[in-house]
């Protein structure tokens, strides 16, 4: 199976679809970024569309998408300068970055996926917050906080009870 793709940015797997489906940010020959997804077909070997379908959006910096979870469903974009978040119902919100940077490590925090922790290429550690209405399946808000600093994360888990391991390939991992 091919994706219609020049340069695949970042692909995840998206939450709770009836079929599998990824989620794409992809460039094309134009270096216009899209953000696409796809139904995998695994009988048919084939993928078709599926619903989020986004074009032309700023090219600044697009570097990971995070998969929301449940109820929520859709997909988290991170770039340099904003972090957007695009539901399925065709919503959207977004937040600027104070210092734009650029995103290398992401571990989810809440099992609800209300809070993330990011971490960036100088080892800045932010918090990540969404402002979730699970009974309307709404995100009202987006919102990231300055949280410490460590090594140059590549990996972010956190693990329990407010302890976070940092995988660093650059300096000393922390716990």
């Amino acid at each position: 199976v091919r994706l219609p793709a020049d340069e695949i940015i970042d692909m995840v797997f998206l939450h709770g679809c009836k079929m599998p489906t990824i989620a794409v940010l992809l460039m094309d020959s134009s270096y216009c970024v899209h953000l696409r997804s796809f139904e995998i077909y695994i009988q048919d070997q084939d993928i078709l569309p599926g619903l989020l379908d986004r074009d032309n959006l700023d090219a600044n910096g697009m570097s990971l998408l995070i998969p929301m979870e449940q109820p929520f469903g859709g997909v988290i974009v991170i770039a340099d300068q904003a972090i957007t978040c695009f539901g399925p119902q065709d919503s959207c919100v977004s937040e600027t970055i104070a210092e734009p940077s650029y995103i290398r490590a992401i571990g989810q925090v809440d099992d609800d996926g209300s809070r993330y922790l990011l971490g960036d290429d100088n080892g800045k550690l932010s918090m990540l917050s969404l402002d979730l209405d699970p009974n309307l399946r709404v995100i009202h808000g987006v919102r990231l906080d300055a949280f410490g600093e460590t090594s140059t994360a590549c990996a972010i888990s956190y693990l329990d009870k407010g302890f976070v391991f940092i995988g660093s390939e650059t300096g000393n991992s922390q716990l």
